[in-house]
């Protein structure tokens, strides 16, 4: 039933795009093509550019990233590393996890 109703729909929609397009003349229809391929090509040529733009960015970090592995393995000495995870201390005994289990 909800097939049947979605090609109803979609054959009403084409039926009623039909008839309003054939209702304008045709210079009108002809000025509104041309202009959808002009913005077509806009955007296109947006996208190509923006996509160069990406393309390039992605090279100077990749530069940069070689440039600093390059000087850090030039580097005589290793800058000392900080330690993110101590090790931890025992809990001493009497504190509160011991008397929860009681």
């Amino acid at each position: 039933m909800v097939k049947f109703l979605a090609v109803l729909l979609l054959l009403a929609g084409a039926f009623g795009a039909g008839y309003y397009l054939g209702q304008r003349p045709v210079g009108t229809l002809q000025r509104t093509v041309a202009e959808l391929q002009q913005s077509l090509k806009d955007v296109s040529r947006n996208v190509l550019d923006t996509t160069l733009g990406i393309e390039r960015d992605l090279r100077k970090r990749q530069g940069l990233v070689d440039a600093k592995s390059r000087l850090v393995q030039s580097l005589p000495w290793k800058p000392p590393r900080r330690e993110s995870n101590p090790i931890p201390q025992p809990i001493p005994s009497g504190t509160w996890p011991d008397r929860c289990g009681r």
